[in-house]
């Protein structure tokens, strides 16, 4: 699951986010990337709008569009709370940082050790299973005991057949 934590300066990387966000969801990931490509650029710019909106555009987004976009309040408020909240409740300071099982890697990592880690965590998942379903069949009452091979419980029979010719014993 991604998330944005847009870093500083604050008001260009917010921007930035709510473009991203406003182009629609199938273009969100494509403009995202081709953002963070080119962070440099726009952000050393003399005017990072502009160059905010040449991207955008190549996305297929007009400048009215992003216009509209850099607009919403609500868009914003939203970006900045979810930033906040990493921050606060899970100790995000920095981009990237990947969080795999409650445990935070801050930091570009190689794959081999994104890989390790991942490996890790379906190796405890599997673990964590396994104890779940211990679990919950030791929690699973008892069932009164059925005469065999039928399934009638024992206070339902009716004598020692009860009618059941299997159930002669």
């Amino acid at each position: 699951i991604y998330r944005d934590f847009p870093p500083g300066p604050r008001g260009l990387s917010v921007g930035a986010s709510m473009i991203a966000q406003c182009s629609g969801p199938e273009r969100y990931y494509g403009l995202l990337a081709l953002i963070m490509e080119q962070q440099d650029k726009w952000m050393n710019s003399a005017n990072p709008l502009i160059e905010l909106k040449k991207l955008a555009k190549l996305a297929g987004m007009g400048e009215d569009k992003v216009d509209e976009c850099l607009k919403r309040q609500d868009l914003a408020n939203a970006i900045n709370e979810r930033a906040k909240d990493a921050y606060e409740k899970l100790g995000v300071e920095s981009t990237p940082t990947l969080i795999v099982a409650g445990k935070l890697i801050p930091g570009a990592i190689p794959y081999d050790e994104l890989d390790k880690a991942l490996k890790a965590n379906d190796r405890a998942k599997l673990r964590m299973t396994a104890l779940q379903e211990a679990v919950a069949h030791a929690r699973t009452p008892l069932r009164p005991p059925r005469c065999h091979p039928c399934s009638a419980p024992r206070s339902r029979r009716r004598g020692p057949t009860h009618g059941h010719w299997r159930c002669r014993r």
